[in-house]
Order: structure tokens, then sequence, then C-alpha cells
């Protein structure tokens, strides 16, 4: 009788802060739910802006619910 030896698994990795971030504002973008700051009133189904800071990195901050 053989025995069967086992593939290898790859390990899985996790996604560091920034790429979380990346994927997070992606997805809002994709569902159309983000607005840049200052857009006032929000469209329809808006729930969160887009702030860039002086530093030039992007901060979500939620608006409203749904």
């Amino acid at each position: 009788m053989k025995t069967r030896t086992r593939k290898p698994t790859h390990a899985l990795t996790r996604p560091t802060p920034a790429e979380e971030a990346a994927a997070y504002i992606r997805g809002l973008e994709h569902r159309r739910q983000v607005a840049p700051a200052g857009t006032d009133p929000l469209p329809p189904g808006v729930t969160h802006v887009i702030e860039v800071l002086p530093s030039g990195a992007k901060r979500v901050k939620r608006q409203r619910f749904r």
C-alpha cells in the first residue's frame, strides 16, 4: 500500500494595514458609497467621505448610515 504525500500548503499572509485600508477604500468606491470631502449634501447611497490630510494621505470618514 502506498502512502500519500501531502502537497505543501501555501502560507497565508495577512495584509499590511496600508493594504487593508486601500482595499477598504476600493470597495467603497466600487459600491459608490464614497464622495470627496466637502460634498454637500451627500448624494443618495453615499455613506463615507474621503479627506486628504496635509501629509497627502487619504482618510475615510463615515458620515451616515445607509
